[in-house]
């Protein structure tokens, strides 16, 4: 989840420190940002402000206009006599068209210091990376005593009406409403929504009554899930938010007519670099994908595989059936991958020989969940991954065998974390273990193995460095 409304902000400032914007350099920066103050009815600001109601595509009034108005015409936040509303509302239009970019935010965020508005600090120390602790209570007091003054409006479209550090539903970033989780139902519109929200960049939906905007083009993160997934994806098979670079996209039922329902086609979205789906199928990858996680039936899971693409960073593969067709289809993926998880019920020997086959240079986690390896895991004590940090197998139905061949491979030369929770094997399964002087490993999860305390009590005593969770 991204950081919710405490969060520190974009990484950089791209160039522009506040602390270096003097007052006379700052007019000419803005007059510059808009163009000059003579062209600002063309470009939708017009003498009187913020003033106005929402108007036909033509007639200058647009989402920076409702924008305006959601920041100036509240009366904690007062104007400027004369044309201070005027750069108001151009300055926030400049925000507006580079919305991933800190330095109109920082500009417009001074403007409004300068005028009394509280808001101006709150956007300065929501872009302000490694904030101290003062500043983050700051920011947290300021949110606090002004947030329904600044977000009050959103709240009949948020899936739940407040917001706090790491909510999914209502999210503050980089000084305005950036994320939400939204039920459309009878409140309204999705133009009407980004009218009263225009910075969104992410956005939830659980809603069939999804129609194209212009505003889709800025969105980075779209969740669609039930009923809106289908709709979702016709927008995307079009054309439509190219600007995504996460994607995640899943049906409630288990798709068994999966085949029968629209496929995704990625291939347009160049920005595109995570996806997450859920019973969804896809036609063609995103050029530039490099997460992946799917929950499939096995034939779809082998048809998504399948398809042409670059390596993958990480992926995470949850199916009924793991056979050596899935994992000949990983192959393409073993030279760059750096993270792997496969929660699988059934595990083929088949398939796992052909994984421990072939060479994971990059690979520092290896996540086997629920996968009913049995006796099979001993060949886990095969698989090359010289980088490996981190290995969960909870809940694999391994037995001794397979726990002290792992514990007694090459593997334990770079692991820090090994999780064997849920595995009903016995004491000498860790005979390996016992007979090392030290390990790399910093942490061992035993939770529900049903070892005996002496076991545990050895394990402490021998490497007290290591953190034994039971």
């Amino acid at each position: 989840m991204e950081q919710g409304a405490h969060s520190r902000g974009a990484p950089e400032h791209r160039g522009v420190r506040r602390g270096h914007l003097r007052r006379r350099d700052r007019e000419p920066r803005e007059l510059r940002q808009v163009g000059g103050l003579a062209h600002a009815g063309r470009s939708g600001v017009a003498g009187g402000g913020a003033a106005g109601a929402e108007g036909a595509p033509g007639d200058g009034a647009g989402p920076e206009d409702a924008a305006a108005r959601e920041l100036g015409a509240r009366a904690d936040a007062p104007r400027e006599p004369g044309s201070g509303s005027v750069i108001r509302d151009a300055l926030f239009k400049a925000v507006a068209d580079d919305i991933d970019s800190d330095a109109p935010r920082l500009i417009f965020a001074d403007h409004l210091t300068e005028s009394g508005d509280p808001r101006g600090e709150f956007i300065t120390l929501q872009c302000t990376p490694d904030k101290t602790r003062r500043q983050q209570l700051r920011e947290a007091a300021l949110l606090k005593k002004h947030g329904d003054a600044w977000f009050g409006d959103f709240k009949k479209w948020a899936d739940r009406p407040y917001w706090y550090e790491g909510a999914d539903w209502m999210e503050v970033k980089r000084g305005f409403l950036w994320g939400a989780f939204v039920r459309l139902g009878t409140r309204g519109t999705l133009k009407e929504l980004f009218t009263h929200a225009p910075l969104l960049q992410r956005l939830r939906f659980e809603d069939e009554r999804i129609e194209p905007v212009p505003q889709f083009e800025q969105l980075r993160v779209l969740h669609a899930t039930y009923a809106s997934a289908d709709r979702l994806i016709r927008l995307i098979n079009e054309g439509h938010a190219r600007g995504l670079t996460t994607l995640i996209l899943g049906r409630e039922d288990r798709a068994r007519h999966s085949f029968e329902r629209p496929a995704a086609n990625l291939a347009q979205h160049h920005a595109l670099q995570r996806v997450e789906l859920s019973h969804v199928n896809i036609s063609a990858f995103a050029p530039e994908l490099s997460v992946l996680h799917l929950t499939a039936t096995p034939d779809t899971s082998e048809q998504v595989l399948s398809l042409p693409r670059k390596p993958l960073r990480e992926l995470s593969l949850e199916t009924r059936r793991f056979a050596p067709v899935h994992a000949i289809a990983l192959g393409i993926d073993a030279p760059g991958l750096e993270s792997l998880r496969l929660k699988i019920p059934t595990f083929d020997a088949g398939a796992l020989e052909v994984l421990v086959d072939v060479s994971w240079p990059k690979l520092r986690s290896l996540e086997l969940r629920y996968v009913g390896l049995g006796t099979n895991g001993a060949q886990l004590a095969r698989w090359r991954a010289p980088l490996l940090e981190r290995l969960d197998l909870q809940s694999a139905a391994l037995s001794d065998g397979s726990v002290s061949a792992v514990l007694a491979s090459p593997l334990m030369n770079s692991l820090q974390s090994l999780s064997l929770q849920g595995n009903h094997f016995t004491e000498r399964g860790l005979a390996p273990l016992f007979a090392r002087d030290a390990v790399p490993l910093r942490e061992l999860d035993l939770r529900r193995t049903k070892l005996p305390d002496r076991a545990i009590d050895t394990l402490r005593a021998q490497f007290p460095g290591l953190d034994v969770k039971v």
